[in-house]
């Protein structure tokens, strides 16, 4: 018998007869060098063997250490999908639970109506969600950004025009209609004339600082990845790889019988209106609100003249993505949360097993790569405060700022 492993470390083997009387045990663990095994995805049933050997050496010992388990590091397992404690999870908790019931007709501690009741509820709370978050960025568009984007459109046609010698000849205008100048007229000198107060006002233009504003937009993007991601998770888990139950709308069950006294609920399928449903009233929504943050969020940051209101600006952005979870914590019930912890969405097998490589850890850090990408692309091509932004201001702010010690440039 020969036995390929992919690593085999013996502590202490000695000579052993099978026929002598004595009982000794020794596991041994057989790893499949195909990655197909390692990640579960073999058609062959037999991952990982022990055999059990009789034996009895010349003094008793055994052989102690079999080490070939390489399946128990290099491979991670998965339980079925939780659903996220906020208002999206609450709400596909409530439509796949109570679609169920309805359409099963079992007997439940609630009527027809008041299922029915329940349901809408949690669609209502999911737009009153959707509502304050469109009114919050409608107002904060209308009465915040617009007036800081005008402002500092302002501040950078002024300095456009002094720096490059108040001459019509050698400025032209962008689309937006300020004033830039043209690259071979542009006077260092002339900053010094200037007041103090407007020297602070246009070295105060985040892009003159492009190492700093980088890394507030690309938290902020980040913080918008991590939505858009979790919500690309949930399409997959409920639309793609969740089976299409073809006789009914909605399919649960329990994977055991510890799960059913415990009360957990398992999504096992969706009729393909459910999953339209579902995608079009929880997860497109989601979607949309998401990239009309990011976008918010970065035309307000690379507007914002104050680097204190800078970091401030963030955190109410924030909040505005973090209202999901306000609503959730306030205005649903006790026994509704516990409903959402028992519910779970069916991970397909060959999905809760993955190898722990570095192709798994690159799949993650696509994302970071992607929020990279798109705040460089922001600031150099799709930035609409300061349309054809010269990067002029940076060198005379430093050689300012240096002379009269106001503060590091970053």
């Amino acid at each position: 018998l020969k036995l390929k492993c992919s690593r085999i470390r013996l502590l202490r083997l000695q000579t052993f007869s099978l026929p002598e009387v004595g009982v000794w045990r020794a596991e041994l663990f057989l790893v499949m060098s195909s990655p197909k095994v390692l990640l579960g995805t073999s058609t062959s049933p037999l991952h990982k063997r022990s055999i059990s050997l009789n034996s009895t050496s010349d003094n008793g010992s055994v052989a102690e250490d079999w080490d070939c388990d390489l399946e128990a590091v290099e491979v991670v397992t998965y339980d079925d999908m939780a659903l996220d404690e906020d208002i999206y999870g609450f709400t596909i908790k409530s439509f796949i639970r109570d679609c169920y019931i309805l359409e099963a007709n079992q007997e439940s501690a609630l009527s027809t109506c008041e299922r029915v009741a329940r349901l809408s509820g949690s669609f209502l709370l999911l737009g009153l969600l959707i509502s304050i978050q469109v009114a919050l960025m409608m107002a904060t568009r209308s009465f915040v950004c617009d007036e800081a984007v005008w402002n500092i459109r302002g501040a950078y046609d002024k300095f456009e025009w002094h720096m490059y010698g108040e001459d019509e000849s050698h400025i032209y205008k962008a689309a937006d209609g300020f004033r830039r100048g043209k690259p071979l007229f542009f006077e260092p000198s002339r900053f010094a004339n200037f007041s103090d107060a407007f020297k602070e006002k246009a070295c105060s233009i985040p892009l003159s600082r492009p190492g700093f504003l980088s890394l507030i937009l690309f938290i902020w993007t980040l913080t918008c990845i991590g939505e858009l991601r979790r919500s690309f998770e949930l399409w997959v888990a409920l639309v793609w790889n969740s089976a299409t139950s073809e006789m009914s709308f909605v399919a649960v069950g329990t994977e055991d019988e510890s799960e059913s006294a415990s009360g957990v609920v398992t999504l096992r399928g969706m009729w393909y209106s459910a999953k339209a449903t579902v995608t079009v009233l929880v997860l497109i929504p989601r979607v949309i609100i998401t990239c009309l943050l990011l976008w918010l969020g970065c035309r307000w940051l690379v507007a914002t003249s104050d680097y204190e209101s800078l970091i401030l600006n963030g955190v109410a952005l924030a909040f505005i993505k973090d209202m999901k979870d306000l609503i959730y914590t306030t205005l649903v019930s006790a026994a509704c949360k516990r409903e959402l912890e028992l519910t779970r969405i069916q991970v397909a097998p060959l999905a809760k097993r993955e190898r722990t490589d570095c192709f798994a850890s690159f799949k993650a850090l696509v994302w970071g790569l992607l929020a990279l990408t798109f705040v460089w692309a922001y600031i150099l091509y799709f930035q609409g405060v300061l349309v054809d932004y010269r990067w002029d201001v940076a060198d005379v702010c430093l050689r300012w700022e240096i002379a009269h010690g106001v503060h590091m440039h970053v």
